[in-house]
């Protein structure tokens, strides 16, 4: 149990590293509701952007995002003698987070460049 937790953690923070890696441009801070509407300021934000950045965090966070993933399910299964019901979901949802949100992840990678 104390495995699955520390490695859900670890997931977590490197999956914050790889969400500053995209957020910090080297033309400034990403803004998702002021940069997302206006596409022109979008561009120029991301255009000395390097692609290698981008590969990078795309690569680690979804390694990062499936150390998350599992630690959840570790975790789900320590708490399924306690009560079988609420590790059974914990488990359905840990599987069905891993999956989304690390294709979440590289098409947000991916429609940067």
């Amino acid at each position: 149990m104390k495995t699955a937790l520390i490695i859900a953690c670890i997931g977590h923070i490197i999956c914050a590293f790889t969400d500053c890696m995209l957020a910090y441009t080297p033309e400034g801070r990403f803004d998702l509701k002021k940069d997302t509407a206006d596409t022109e300021r979008m561009r120029k934000l991301f255009a000395k952007m390097p692609l290698k950045q981008i590969e990078l965090s795309m690569l680690i966070g979804v390694l990062a995002l499936f150390m998350a993933g599992f630690g959840y399910i570790g975790i789900s299964r320590w708490a399924e003698p306690f009560s079988y019901i609420s590790g059974k979901i914990m488990y359905i949802s840990g599987l069905f987070f891993i999956v989304p949100i690390a294709a979440h992840h590289v098409l947000c990678g991916a429609v940067l460049p």
